[in-house]
């Protein structure tokens, strides 16, 4: 009998046994082993990086202070002495009273120079042949020849201006030559005075051209000559070269 118990018991705890292990799960424990976990950045591509481009200028020119050199003044652009050639055209006024008719006498001239920086000297000779009429000694009337000469000293003022005044003193002379009779000159001293223009030529010296006076005053003169014509005054303008 007790051989049957213990043989139900076992046969109880073994169904029970195989119904619950039916039932269960199996369950497994690891210990922790994996590393920690890290944080990763993932940036996305960018643009390509900027293109730096230097230009260099080159450096500005060297500033040079250099004196101030004024060009030569056409007077004065020629070291040497030089040739003035020149000719003009004006009335002769005789301050003679009725000596002469009118009192006014055409005269063209001539003109030679040597001009050195802004002094020149020149030679004038005026011409006016049977241009006058002189009152002989019993008052008749008498076409007569009137020349005139100068030698003068001028100085041309204001280099560096375009208009020069010109003045200038030396010696003239008054030749009266009537018709039948021999010529008589009287001598004496001459002023001038005017304003030229003076041009600039490229390789070809300058042009004045100007207007001026000659006044002529006689102190002494040859036997036979009309003291009439004693004073005089020639204005006219002139063309020179001066070479």
């Amino acid at each position: 009998m007790k051989n049957t118990w213990m043989t139900l018991t076992a046969l109880l705890l073994g169904s029970g046994a195989t119904a619950w292990a039916g039932r269960a799960r199996a369950v497994e424990i690891y210990p922790e082993t994996l590393p920690p976990p890290r944080v990763i950045v993932v940036h996305p591509p960018s643009d390509p990086p900027p293109v730096r481009v230097v230009i260099r200028t080159p450096p500005p020119d060297p500033v040079v202070i250099r004196p101030r050199v004024d060009p030569p003044s056409p007077a004065t652009s020629t070291a040497g002495p030089r040739l003035v050639l020149g000719a003009g055209i004006g009335p002769m006024f005789v301050l003679g009273g009725e000596a002469v008719s009118g009192g006014v006498v055409p005269v063209g001239h001539a003109h030679v120079g040597l001009a050195l920086a802004d002094v020149e000297f020149g030679l004038r000779l005026g011409l006016a042949p049977y241009a006058a009429s002189l009152n002989d000694a019993d008052g008749e009337p008498v076409d007569t020849g009137l020349y005139t000469t100068d030698a003068t000293f001028t100085y041309r003022f204001f280099p560096d201006a375009d208009v020069h005044p010109v003045l200038g003193a030396g010696v003239g002379a008054v030749i009266a030559a009537p018709s039948g009779a021999a010529p008589a000159a009287g001598f004496g001293v001459s002023l001038r005075a005017g304003l030229e223009l003076g041009v600039a030529l490229p390789d070809a010296g300058e042009l004045g051209v100007g207007l001026d006076g000659i006044g002529t005053q006689v102190v002494g003169a040859e036997s036979g000559f009309p003291w009439a014509l004693a004073t005089t005054i020639t204005v006219g303008a002139h063309l020179d070269w001066r070479l």
